[in-house]
C-alpha cells in the first residue's frame, strides 16, 4: 500500500453492510477502499463493487479467495436483495402510472355498469406486491359522496387518484418495522430488562396481539396485572402440568435433581419431573445441611420418588459426587424399577475441569483470558473488535466456568481471521492503545500460528 494514503474512518453514517468489511483511504482527493481480507485496493467502484468482490460476482470486481464462508453468502444475498428491491420499485412506478390513468379506465368502465355504481381506483397496501384495483361500489352500501356516484361515472382527478394509494416510503415494510423495533427498545431499556425477554416464547404473541387489537387499544393496568391477568396465567399453568402430569402412567418419566449455591452458601435442590411430553417444575429445598450426609440424601431422594409414584420413575438423575452415587445406588435397591444416573452435563463439566489442569492447555486458557481482558478493559478495542468480527463478541458465556473458558477458544478459532485482518490494519497502528500495555501482546498472540 502506498505509504501517502491517509486513513478515513468509516461513519455510523455508512449503512451498507460491507463497508464492515473493508477500509476506506484518502489518496489527495481520491478516495479509496481496501478489502480487510486480502488486502486488494479498489480505485473506483463504491462499496457495490467491494460487495461484488467478497460475494464472488465474477464482472467488475476480482473474488476475494480468503473471505469467510459466511461473509460470502451474507453479501450474495445483499446482491440479490438490492435487485428485488429494484424491481419492486419499479413496480411501485408502474403502479403509479396506472393509478394517473384512472380517468381513462373510470370512462371506460363506467359504460358497463348501471347509473347507481361508481368506481374507485383503490390500492391494496395488504399485499407483498401492492397493486391497483377497481373497487365497484353500489349506491346505498358505502359513504361514496353523490358527486362522484353522478350517472355512474367516477373521474377522479390525480390529487384524488393519489388519496387512495400510498406513497413507495410508506409501502415499505423495513420502514415500519425499524419504528415497531425502536417503540420495543425504548420500552425495554427504559425498564432496564434483560434483552432475552425478546427470545420468550411468548413475546411474538404479545406483538401479534396487540397488533390484532388495532389502534387505540388499552394497555392492562398495574391492578389487573396483578389480578385476574395473574390468576388467569396461574390457572393455564396448572392447567399445562395437569395435562403433563396425566402422561406419566402412559410414557414414564425421569427425576431431574438440580443443585446450586446461593451468594449465601446456602445449598439448594430443584426437582423437576421429564416425560415427552414436557418438564414440571415439583419443589425446590434447602438441602444445606443434607448433601453431605448419603443418608440424608436418600431420605429426601427416596421422599420425591413416592410423591411422584415409584410406578411411574424410570430414573433418578443427579450429580456425580460421591454422596450422590451412594444415595443413589441405594436408591435404585429399594426401588428394583429404577435406575439411577449421573448428570452427563455436570461430568462433561468435570472433564473439562480436568483438561484445564494440563499445563499446556491452561497455557492457552491464560493467553485467551489476557486478550478477553484488554479487549473488554477499553471500549474503543471492544468496539474495533465487534466491527471487524459483525458485531460478535469474542467471550460466549456457558453454565460454568471451565465451559465458559472452551467456548471461548472456539469462538476466537470462528473469528480468528477477522482478528487478524484487525491488527494488521492501518486503523490499529493508529490506535492510541495498540501500544499501550497489553496491545502488542495482544497482536503476537493473535499472529501466533501456535497459539
Amino acid at each position: 500500500m502506498s505509504s501517502n494514503l491517509e486513513p478515513i474512518p468509516i461513519t455510523s453514517q455508512k449503512h451498507d453492510p460491507a463497508w464492515k468489511h473493508c477500509q476506506m483511504f484518502k489518496d489527495g482527493e481520491k478516495v479509496q477502499l481496501r478489502c480487510i481480507y486480502c488486502g486488494k485496493i479498489f480505485k473506483g467502484g463504491g462499496i457495490h463493487r467491494i460487495k461484488e468482490h467478497l460475494a464472488g460476482h465474477k464482472g467488475n470486481a476480482a473474488t476475494c479467495l480468503h473471505v469467510l464462508s459466511d461473509v460470502r453468502v451474507f453479501m450474495k444475498e445483499s446482491l440479490d436483495g438490492v435487485v428485488v428491491k429494484k424491481r419492486k420499485k419499479q413496480k411501485i412506478a408502474e403502479e403509479i402510472t396506472n393509478i394517473n390513468q384512472v380517468d381513462t379506465v373510470g370512462n371506460t368502465f363506467s359504460d358497463q355498469v348501471d347509473a347507481n355504481t361508481a368506481v374507485v381506483m383503490i390500492d391494496k397496501p395488504d399485499t407483498d406486491e401492492p397493486s391497483s384495483s377497481l373497487l365497484v361500489i353500489r349506491e346505498g352500501t358505502s359513504n361514496v359522496s353523490g358527486e362522484r356516484r353522478r350517472r355512474g361515472k367516477c373521474k377522479s382527478s390525480a390529487a384524488e387518484a393519489n388519496a387512495f394509494s400510498f406513497a413507495p416510503d410508506e409501502l415499505s415494510a423495513r420502514r415500519v418495522n425499524n419504528n415497531v423495533h425502536m417503540a420495543i427498545g425504548r420500552f425495554l431499556f427504559d425498564i432496564e430488562a434483560t434483552l432475552d425477554a425478546v427470545n420468550s416464547v411468548y413475546f411474538q404473541p404479545m406483538i401479534d396481539a396487540i397488533i390484532s387489537g388495532g389502534n387505540g387499544t388499552l394497555m392492562p393496568s398495574r391492578n389487573d396485572l396483578q389480578g385476574w391477568i395473574l390468576k388467569k396465567s396461574v390457572e393455564e399453568v396448572k392447567s399445562d402440568n395437569e395435562k403433563v402430569i396425566a402422561t406419566w402412567v402412559r410414557t414414564g418419566c425421569s427425576i431431574l435433581v438440580n443443585q446450586w449455591n446461593t451468594q449465601t452458601g446456602r445449598i439448594l435442590l430443584n426437582f423437576l419431573v421429564y416425560c415427552p411430553e414436557g418438564s414440571v417444575f415439583l419443589k425446590s429445598i434447602d438441602a444445606s445441611g443434607v448433601t453431605n450426609s448419603p443418608d440424608a440424601l436418600y431420605e429426601l431422594l427416596k421422599q420425591v420418588v413416592e410423591e411422584v409414584g415409584f410406578k411411574h420413575v424410570l430414573q433418578v438423575i443427579t450429580n456425580c459426587e460421591e454422596q450422590c452415587i451412594v444415595a443413589g445406588r441405594r436408591l435404585a435397591e429399594t426401588f428394583p424399577t429404577l435406575y439411577w444416573t449421573p448428570c452427563a452435563a455436570h461430568c462433561v463439566d468435570l472433564i473439562l475441569e480436568d483438561f484445564a489442569k494440563v499445563e499446556w492447555i491452561n497455557t492457552v486458557i491464560e493467553q485467551a483470558r489476557s486478550i478477553t481482558r484488554f479487549i473488554y478493559n477499553h471500549s474503543l478495542v471492544l468496539n474495533m473488535v465487534r466491527r471487524y468480527t459483525f458485531v460478535n463478541d469474542i467471550v460466549e458465556p456457558a453454565a460454568t466456568r471451565s465451559a465458559t473458558n472452551f467456548t471461548t477458544l472456539t469462538r476466537m478459532i470462528d473469528v480468528r481471521n477477522n482478528l487478524q485482518a484487525m491488527v494488521t490494519s492501518q486503523e490499529w497502528v493508529d490506535c492510541p492503545y495498540s501500544k499501550k500495555p497489553g496491545g502488542p501482546e495482544m497482536l503476537d498472540l493473535v499472529s501466533s500460528e501456535s497459539f
